[in-house]
């Protein structure tokens, strides 16, 4: 085995984030809006709010500005993988997990092109998960592209 193989197992082993935006979500985002759900008992995150600086709160997502991070991810699609890959968590949550049409564009439109391509114009299977083969892009495996459509099924007629 080669070192770079060798050193990508174990970095893997001790969970290592290979892309920024899975660092910030995974440690920053995530666990921010799962504590908001327990203190506020509801996911109705207001685009100005701000983590507070203090427990119960995790302490890597002091000063965070949650509302604005989830705000951009429905506009414009930032943290598109990880909202992708979590959407149903974050539906449980009740968080608004509706995109808008310009992030419906960018992130989604692009993948039921390659859906059609793969399966023809059908409906995609709410239970559709992107799969890690060729040709769709590694970066997007596991994305819930079914579960994506259902939830945002509005925006279907504007492809």
């Amino acid at each position: 085995m080669d070192k770079v193989a060798r050193d990508r197992e174990v970095l893997d082993s001790v969970g290592f984030a290979w892309s920024r935006n899975a660092a910030v979500w995974n440690e920053i985002l995530f666990p921010a809006i799962k504590a908001y759900v327990d203190v506020h008992k509801n996911g109705k995150i207001p685009q100005q709010f701000v983590v507070p600086s203090e427990d119960p709160w995790p302490r890597k997502s002091w000063g965070k500005r949650l509302g604005d991070a989830l705000s951009h991810t429905r506009i414009n699609g930032s943290y598109f993988v990880q909202y992708g890959r979590d959407i149903e968590k974050l539906d449980e949550l009740g968080l608004n997990v509706k995109l808008s049409l310009r992030a419906w564009n960018k992130r989604v439109v692009p993948l039921l092109k390659t859906y059609a391509e793969l399966h023809g114009e059908g409906e995609v299977p709410v239970d559709f998960v992107v799969p890690s083969d060729t040709p769709w892009e590694k970066k997007v495996t596991g994305v819930r592209l079914g579960l994506i459509v259902a939830l945002n099924s509005q925006l279907m007629s504007c492809n």
